[in-house]
Formats: C-alpha cells, sequence, structure tokens
C-alpha cells in the first residue's frame, strides 16, 4: 500500500470517528392501557412492566426485531445486556441509495438500500431511555423516538396496552424561563398517569385520586390570562415541575418579552436533557451509564444504586 494511500485511509477513518456523536438524548417511557375499561387481554397481565421485560427476553432469543414508520423500515438489534434489564442496542433506519457503477456503453445506477443506526441504551428498571444523537439519520429527534415507540407498540398492542415516550428535561429551565419573561399568558401541564415514582412527590398524590375518579392515562390542567398577568406561585407547582422533568409529561408556557406583544409558546420538549456516552466497538462504560441514570433521576434517587446491577455486571459481560 503506498503512503498516500494509507494516509487517505487513516485520515478518513479518524474523520468517521469524529462524526460519531457522544450525545444521547434521555427520555423516560410510561405503558399505558388502550381502553378506558379493562379488557380480557389486560386481565392476563398482572404487570405491565411485565410487557416490556417479556420483550427483551423474545429480542434475546430472536436479536432483532422489525416495524416501520410513515413507510420506512426500522430494525432494533439487541447488541448487549450490560446487566440486569439494562440493555445496549441499535436501531436502524431504512435509507434509500443509488449505488452507480460502471456499464458496458454508459453509467449504470443500481438503486439499493442501507440501513444506518443509532445507539440506545434501555434500562426497564428506571424506565430511562438513552437516543444517540445522529443528525445524518434523525435530522428531527422526534423521529428517533417515535419510530422506536411504534415498533414496540407493534408488539404489545394485542395486550391492549401502548407505550408512551416523553422527554426527561432541566427542572430549572422552566424557572428561569418563568423569570425571564415580563407577561405570562398562558401554563400548561400534562402529566401521565401515576404510580411510576411510587408517591415520592405531592404531584403523584392528586394524579392518584383523578385516575381513581376517570381511569385516564394522563391529566392535563391549564390556567389562562388574556392580560399576561397570570400569576404562577413556585410552591404550588413545584412537585408537578419535578414530575414532568424527570419524563413524567409536558409543560408550556405562553409569554410575551421585552418590547414584544407577540405571545409566544415555550415547551419542555425544546430543553431535552442530554447525556455524554462512548461506545467504541459496541462497548460502554457500565458504571457511567448507571450514573448517569442516577443522576438524571432527580425524584427517585435510590432506584439505580447499582445493587443488582453490579450483581449481575461480570457475567453479562462474559
Amino acid at each position: 500500500m503506498s503512503k498516500l494511500k494509507r494516509e487517505i485511509i487513516t485520515n478518513n477513518f479518524i474523520w468517521g470517528v469524529l462524526l460519531v456523536s457522544n450525545n444521547f438524548y434521555a427520555y423516560r417511557y410510561f405503558i399505558v392501557p388502550t381502553e378506558q375499561q379493562m379488557t380480557m387481554n389486560q386481565l392476563f397481565i398482572s404487570d405491565k412492566r411485565e410487557l416490556l421485560v417479556n420483550f427483551f427476553e423474545l429480542l434475546k432469543t430472536q436479536k432483532k426485531a422489525e416495524g416501520s414508520y410513515w413507510s420506512k423500515n426500522y430494525i432494533l438489534y439487541l447488541t448487549k445486556e450490560l446487566a440486569n434489564g439494562l440493555f445496549l442496542c441499535k436501531f436502524a433506519k431504512q435509507k434509500n441509495i443509488t449505488i452507480y457503477e460502471p456499464g458496458s456503453s454508459d453509467i449504470e445506477d443500481t438503486p439499493e438500500n442501507t440501513y444506518p443506526f443509532i445507539y440506545i441504551v434501555v434500562d426497564l428498571n428506571s424506565q430511562i431511555l438513552f437516543f444517540q444523537e445522529k443528525q445524518s439519520i434523525f435530522p428531527n429527534r422526534a423521529t428517533s423516538k417515535n419510530s422506536f415507540c411504534q415498533l414496540i407498540n407493534s408488539f404489545i398492542e394485542d395486550y391492549d396496552y401502548l407505550v408512551t415516550i416523553d422527554e426527561i428535561t432541566y427542572e430549572q429551565n422552566f424557572w428561569k424561563e418563568l423569570d425571564s419573561h415580563e407577561s405570562i399568558y398562558e401554563l400548561e401541564l400534562t402529566m401521565k398517569s401515576p404510580n411510576l415514582f411510587g408517591s415520592l412527590v405531592e404531584a403523584e398524590e392528586l394524579l392518584k385520586e383523578i385516575n381513581k375518579t376517570y381511569n385516564n392515562t394522563e391529566t392535563t390542567l391549564k390556567v389562562k390570562n388574556d392580560k399576561g398577568k397570570l400569576r404562577v406561585v413556585r410552591d404550588k407547582i413545584q412537585s408537578f415541575i419535578k414530575y414532568i422533568s424527570a419524563g413524567g409529561g409536558k409543560w408550556v408556557l405562553g409569554v410575551t418579552g421585552k418590547g414584544s406583544k407577540r405571545v409566544v409558546k415555550i415547551k419542555s420538549t425544546h430543553s431535552v436533557r442530554t447525556v455524554q456516552l462512548h461506545v467504541i466497538d459496541d462497548n460502554l462504560d457500565l458504571q457511567l451509564v448507571i450514573n448517569e441514570i442516577t443522576v438524571i433521576d432527580e425524584i427517585i434517587k435510590n432506584v439505580n444504586d447499582g445493587t443488582t446491577r453490579g450483581k449481575n455486571h461480570d457475567e453479562n459481560q462474559n
């Protein structure tokens, strides 16, 4: 191999490594019933969380699951079980390309499918997901979330349950936005049904009462003031903002800034949390992942103490 060719290959390799993003978006999933009344299919499920456990048990055997979203095919591969209930996956998206090759009398084009992928970390214990940021594959991060959700739901919808996924966000961003705008016109809080956080926040108690009465899957609280004089008292809504920021829903603020009369809506989904995870040859630091999950879960500080995972870590690496 010539020196020039070797340098070109080396430079291309280095450039390719630099293009691999270490940023991962953080989400939390919920499992909600599709029907308001209990169905026969749901009666066979003693714990709805087992639906995802069973799905990944099946994935261990079959190695991959396929689905479609907006006429594109997607494939989920179980790359590695990092520890008990903690998985590293590859999520591939169909991409149509054209190969141009020299023919006998002209250049010939051949359509082909390729499947570029992102890494996804799935934690069944805390219901947390990390999606790798890779804009060359998913320019809109909502597409990666929604297509993954659609694939999972195609496997569990027969039990009359669906998975929903919400962004884990920065709690302080809500208060920062609230303090930085002169006029507040609207506040909307949408929260998933309770039982994820085990009554560790005040919001959980109210949501349980509402759920007991209406059997709803989510609750929306909306308050408005047409004059921009909405009064938002921190002590009254702090538990709701904590609930939402931990992945339990969404918030929307309708505000105007200095010198402007136009009402704009600022959404919690605009400030999704990101973590730094370094994946090299399908390997990543288990302790780093556990640490990130522990830090990111602001409501249940002891959910990822590593006791169970540490016990299974060595055997899963073999």
